[in-house]
């Protein structure tokens, strides 16, 4: 994992002032390494002395500096070093995603689209991030602008005559040995502070890529930890549209503020950091978004008391093509368009009181309110279930009073193999496929959902839920039982026309972003029954979509019946986006074990669920395709092992130590063992 070292571990001087960047278009004027332009004004923040350290632009020698090219992340990120020292992270503008001279080849602008920031325009952004984080609260190290010789890179940079970007500090522990990220780690152990103050700045900045490999944990010599979040070049968007907080799972998230960190929101001040970022051309729009999310941060944490993770509920998206009670209150305050649609600011104070009023922290967060909507249209008067014919276990669809359904309920008592099964397959002795116990089929539809974040995948909000007996027929009742306790999951309007099966269209009508994310969902969950019946397409004014139903055979207890129906689709052969590359990247298999835990998954199948979820990462940034992915998971013959399975098998402990995964070790093993798959799959690109 790339590491960063603190400012005080190098030296802060003179850097310890915000500065103009307006000189920043003007051509280099040498080949020598220097600053885009000097501190033009008084110094405001961290104060340093003569007698103080240098800063990270004073303590570069630069007739002896070299870089070298990053492997990790999509745009050209350079370890700046001295010798054998490594001083900083350099990040050319002309090589960030979407720009002309990417190395990774990245090069299209539309493969830059996270809030709309443009390529070109990140490195600003890591600078603006360090000059707004007020005290160094949250830690982000020290960051400047900085321009060095085309000489010393690949790729030149022809219109400006060398490379212009940002330069931050290298972070390391304070033995000197590299800093892990928080994705290798867990939250567990994070000190509540450090995840408060990063959680906040991501907030005022309206982060759009806060991920858990962005965040370093550092060890401290006298123990314990700190973290420091880096890359902050999605920052400060043009709208609300993407924001990613990884922290809004931490426990961390639901402590109530410290006095000390109130006191510093209280003294924020929206309109001087305007005037900062308006110094370093960050667009009025972003500008804006940002003193919005600052005010509303005030008034929410200062005058409601209310918590980080409430706050980022507030600001984020619950589903990716619905706005946030934050994008909401910001349209709802602007002026019209013919009056140049500003936010009016005090309107949007009023509404902040409103909406923010109301979410205290004793009670039910979104989500639940949510819950309680579709419990409640269930529960109503008049409401009825109804048997399908489709299926082997009870499926019901569940009526209104007039007649319209509203949801699908799967009685955990009713599935294949239980004792009340409908279709009369009731020998409880029956395995279903997975290995998977009747009556725990329920319980994997609830986490289909739970798992598929931010509805990416499109899986209908589903939820545990116990509905009178008295519903269904006479037959399936049990005795003293009131109550039929399942899934219930949300039924899929279609307004222009009747869903369809996936296997009664042909695949030329789905879009690819469908077909990767549903293929995504599958091999994380490693579903073993994912046919065209399951997959129902909704036709709208745009062309249509695809939803994946029906998830009571995912997170098996072995990968002996994997199916993937969309394996053989040319979809499936297309390279994954970048926005898919960075999703991949960004699940955290820990944090989603600990959902399947508190769900009551069985162990043997959250195992296998961190296999593959570690799987699919590495998969990915080796260039697999969701085919080529697929065809490592799934066994070619009904008797010969998988590819994954084989890696399972050698990756396990011995019986008497447990005959666990051992999880380091087949990360070791996991990269080798998919490049041979490669030449398997490839054997014309084969280099001997």
């Amino acid at each position: 994992m790339v590491g960063y070292i603190h400012l005080a571990e190098l030296a802060v001087n003179e850097l310890k002032t915000n500065f103009s960047l307006t000189n920043s278009h003007s051509k280099c004027d040498s080949q020598n390494a220097s600053p885009l332009s000097k501190p033009t004004r008084t110094p405001t923040r961290r104060q340093s002395t003569p007698s103080g350290p240098l800063s990270l632009r004073a303590s570069i020698v630069y007739e002896h500096i070299t870089v070298e090219l990053i492997d990790e992340g999509v745009g050209g990120s350079y370890f700046l070093k001295q010798g054998f020292k490594t001083i900083g992270v350099f990040k050319p503008s002309d090589e960030e995603p979407g720009a002309y001279n990417n190395p990774k080849g990245y090069i299209e602008e539309s493969e830059n689209d996270k809030g709309n920031i443009k390529p070109g325009q990140c490195w600003r952004r890591e600078i603006a991030t360090y000059l707004l984080d007020h005290n160094h609260i949250s830690g982000v190290p020290e960051t400047i602008d900085l321009k060095l010789p085309n000489k010393l890179f690949a790729k030149k940079d022809l219109e400006n005559h060398c490379k212009i970007g940002s330069l931050q500090a290298f972070i390391e522990n304070w033995d000197g040995s590299h800093c892990v990220s928080s994705c290798d780690m867990g939250p567990s152990s994070f000190p509540t502070e450090d995840v408060h103050h990063i959680g906040l700045l991501d907030l005022r900045l309206l982060n759009s890529d806060r991920h858990g490999g962005n965040i370093l944990v550092q060890k401290l010599e006298k123990g314990g930890l700190h973290l420091i979040p880096i890359d902050h070049s999605f920052v400060l968007p043009h709208n609300l549209q993407d924001l990613d907080f990884e922290w809004l799972f931490w426990p961390q998230s639901r402590v109530p503020f410290s006095s000390s960190t109130l006191e510093y929101i209280s003294k924020l001040d929206p309109d001087n950091d305007a005037k900062i970022l308006t110094e370093l051309e960050i667009p009025w729009e972003c500008i804006e978004l940002m003193k919005a999310a600052t005010i509303c941060i005030k008034i929410a944490a200062y005058e409601y008391h209310l918590s980080l993770r409430t706050i980022g509920d507030f600001m984020r998206r619950d589903k990716m093509y619905e706005m946030s009670s934050m994008e909401a209150v910001i349209s709802e305050s602007r002026l019209p368009l013919e009056m140049g649609a500003d936010i009016e600011w005090d309107k949007l104070r009023l509404l902040l009181h409103e909406k923010l009023s109301e979410l205290t922290e004793t009670k039910p967060t979104k989500t639940k309110i949510i819950e309680k909507g579709i419990k409640q249209k269930v529960l109503d008067s008049g409401v009825r279930a109804q048997l399908t014919d489709e299926g082997e276990g009870g499926t019901y669809v569940v009526l209104d009073e007039e007649g319209h359904p509203i949801a699908i309920f799967k009685p955990s008592d009713e599935e294949p193999w239980c004792k009340f099964n409908p279709r009369g397959l009731t020998n409880e002795n029956e395995g279903l496929k997975g290995g998977i116990s009747p009556g725990k089929g329920y319980l994997r539809e609830i986490a289909a959902y739970k798992l598929d974040h931010h509805g990416w995948a499109g899986v209908p909000e589903t939820l545990e839920m116990s509905i009178p007996s008295s519903w269904f027929p006479q037959s399936t009742r049990r005795d003293g039982i009131l109550n039929k306790n399942g899934s219930l999951q949300c039924y899929i309007d279609s307004p222009y026309s009747p869903l369809q099966a996936s296997w009664d269209l042909g695949p030329s009508v789905f879009s690819v972003n469908d077909v990767h994310r549903i293929g995504i969902l599958d091999l994380r969950l490693c579903n073993s029954d994912r046919h065209g019946g399951n997959l129902l397409f909704r036709r709208d004014k745009t062309g249509g979509r695809l939803f994946p139903i029906d998830h009571a055979y995912v997170l098996p207890l072995n990968l002996a019946d994997l199916e993937f129906e969309w394996l053989t689709w040319p979809q499936s052969k297309i390279q994954f986006s970048v926005d898919e590359l960075r999703y991949i990247r960004d699940l955290d298999a820990l944090s989603d074990a600990q959902i399947l835990e508190d769900l009551g998954i069985e162990s043997e199948a959250v195992e296998i669920f961190i296999v593959s979820t570690f799987t699919l990462q590495a998969a990915a940034s080796l260039g697999f395709t969701l085919r080529d992915t697929g065809r490592f998971f799934r066994r070619e013959t009904l008797y010969e092992d998988s590819a994954l399975e084989q890696l399972i098998g050698n990756s396990r402990k011995p019986i008497d130590d447990g005959g666990t995964v051992d999880i380091e070790k087949l990360k070791q093993i996991l990269p080798s063992k998919l490049r041979e798959f490669q030449k398997i799959l490839y054997p014309e690109n084969d280099d001997g």
